[in-house]
């Protein structure tokens, strides 16, 4: 994997989110001011200007240079979370090279989920992104031991 492989990801996530803009809206004026997909998308808005510096890269410096971009363009507590999501799965796979294995990208995915945890103090039933991010890489990491 390497940069091409983190910005179809970025492109994927970024057409979810527009496809979802009003659903993301509501529920988070139901806890919130509403503004936390607006926050969102300007920082993947961000990234995908930075489409040819990332696919440049290899994995790990691609996802370091998404992070870094996401914790200086998303605000609020978001941008310091999800940076540090993309920042553990950088560390994880730093001097791996590629990702040989789905069993790869679990450990990769549960090492930036972990960093988000450790960062925001927050685990499941917290009603934080972390009641997804959890259970993701449990379901993961199921199907890698799978095969």
């Amino acid at each position: 994997m390497n940069g091409k492989t983190v910005m179809a990801c970025i492109e994927a996530a970024h057409a979810t989110l527009k496809e979802h803009t009003e659903e993301i809206a509501a529920l988070d004026q139901q806890i919130g001011d509403g503004d936390h997909i607006f926050n969102l998308l300007r920082g993947v808005d961000a990234l995908l200007g930075l489409r040819a510096d990332i696919e440049a890269e290899a994995f790990a410096p691609a996802l370091d240079l998404a992070a870094s971009k996401l914790l200086s363009t998303v605000g609020g507590s978001s941008g310091p979370l999800f940076y540090s999501l993309l920042h553990g799965m950088a560390k994880a796979s730093a001097g791996s090279g590629d990702i040989a294995s789905v069993r790869d990208a679990a450990r990769i995915f549960a090492a930036g989920v972990d960093a988000v945890a450790q960062r925001g103090k927050a685990g499941i039933g917290s009603k934080t992104m972390m009641d997804v991010l959890i259970p993701v890489a449990s379901r993961l990491a199921e199907l890698a031991d799978d095969d």
